[in-house]
C-alpha cells in the first residue's frame, strides 16, 4: 500500500511538472514582402520569448518591429497593440504570426493593458546641447551628421518616423554620376559633369540654377566614390540605369536596386561614430536669437517636449 501510495505520488509530480512545462510552437503571418514565422515560447499561458525564425521584409524598416513591437507584444502578453508607424505590414505579419501561435498551443491572449501599452519616455534630458543638429535620418540627413562628426563637431541626428531612411530608403536610389568606373565597362568614355550639368538644365525646362547644377555634377563622382569607399555602399559592377532627360547612361545601381544598401550602410557609420540617432522626435520648431540666428530645435517625442 505503501509503494503504491508513493508510486502514485510521484506520477502525480511528474504529470504536474508536465503539464506546467513552456511550450514553444511557431506561427506564420504575411508581412509586407512575404511571410513572417516566429516560434514563440509560452509558459502557464504567458509568452516567455518570441524568436523570428523566417522573414524577408525591408531590414531597415522592419527593425522597430522584431525590437519594440515584439518586446511589447511580450510584455503584455497580447498582440492588441499599435503597429509600428512606416512598417504597418511587417507589424501586422508579426503580430498575425504570434496570434497563430498561441493558437496551436491552446493560449489565449488577452486584451493588452493600457497602462502598459503607455509609451515609456526615454532617458534623454529636456534640453541638450551639440555643435550640430540634423533634422530627418535620411540619405541627407546621415551625410551631413557624418560629415559634421568628421570635422570634430558633436552631433545628434532626429527623426520623427519610428525608423530611418525616409524617403532614400524606398527610392531606387540610383545615383547620376559621370566618369563613374562603371561607363568604361559599357564602353561609354565621352561623359563629363559639364554634359551632366547640360543635361540637368535641359531636363528641368532650364529652370535651375547652373551655378548649382554645376556644384551637384562636379562633385557627383567625389560623392559616389565616398559612398562605396568610405560607407561601403555595394553598386552593380557592369550595369547603369539610363534616367529620361539624359543623353549617356551614368546612373550606378546599388546592390537590391533600392536605398536599403545606402541606409543600413549609413546607419551602421554613425553606430561606428557614435553619432546619436533619435528616433519618433519630431521637429516643431526652429529656435533663433536676438539676430534671426538658428540656435536650436524644439522637438516633441510622445508628447513630450525637447530643445536640442
Amino acid at each position: 500500500m505503501k509503494i503504491q501510495l508513493i508510486a502514485g505520488i510521484v506520477c502525480s509530480i511528474f504529470a504536474a511538472a508536465a503539464s506546467a512545462a513552456p511550450v514553444t510552437t511557431e506561427g506564420t503571418g504575411v508581412g509586407k514582402h512575404g511571410d513572417v514565422t516566429v516560434a514563440v515560447t509560452f509558459d502557464n499561458g504567458r509568452i516567455q520569448n518570441i524568436k523570428v525564425v523566417k522573414e524577408q521584409e525591408n531590414p531597415v524598416l522592419a527593425k522597430k518591429v522584431y525590437t519594440d513591437l515584439k518586446d511589447l507584444v511580450q510584455q503584455t502578453n497580447s498582440v492588441d497593440v499599435d503597429v509600428i508607424s512606416g512598417a504597418t505590414f511587417t507589424s501586422k505579419g508579426l503580430l498575425a504570426a504570434v496570434a497563430d501561435a498561441a493558437k496551436k498551443a491552446g493560449v489565449t491572449l488577452g486584451k493588452a493593458d493600457q497602462k502598459a501599452l503607455k509609451k515609456i519616455a526615454r532617458d534623454l534630458p529636456k534640453n541638450s546641447t551639440y555643435d550640430v543638429v540634423v533634422i530627418g535620418a535620411g540619405g541627407a540627413g546621415f551625410s551631413a551628421a557624418i560629415e559634421a562628426k568628421n570635422a570634430g563637431a558633436s552631433v545628434v541626428l532626429l527623426e520623427k518616423m519610428p525608423a530611418v531612411g525616409g524617403n532614400s530608403l524606398i527610392s531606387g536610389a540610383e545615383m547620376n554620376a559621370a566618369r563613374n568606373w562603371v561607363q568604361p565597362v559599357l564602353g561609354i568614355t565621352d561623359d563629363s559633369p559639364e554634359l551632366h550639368a547640360k543635361d540637368t538644365y535641359l531636363g528641368g525646362d532650364k529652370k535651375g540654377d547652373l551655378k548649382v547644377i554645376n556644384v551637384m555634377t562636379g562633385n557627383a563622382l567625389d560623392a559616389a566614390l565616398w559612398c562605396r569607399d568610405y560607407l561601403g555602399v555595394r553598386f552593380e559592377p557592369d550595369n547603369l540605369f539610363f534616367f529620361g532627360g539624359h543623353s549617356r547612361k551614368r546612373a550606378l545601381i546599388p546592390v537590391g536596386h533600392t536605398g536599403t544598401e545606402f541606409i543600413s550602410k549609413f546607419q551602421a557609420k554613425a553606430d561606428e561614430l557614435g553619432i546619436p540617432v533619435i528616433t519618433n522626435m519630431k521637429a516643431e520648431e526652429l529656435v533663433k536669437d536676438r539676430n534671426g540666428r538658428v540656435v536650436g530645435v524644439k522637438a516633441t517625442m510622445d508628447g513630450a517636449e525637447y530643445t536640442f
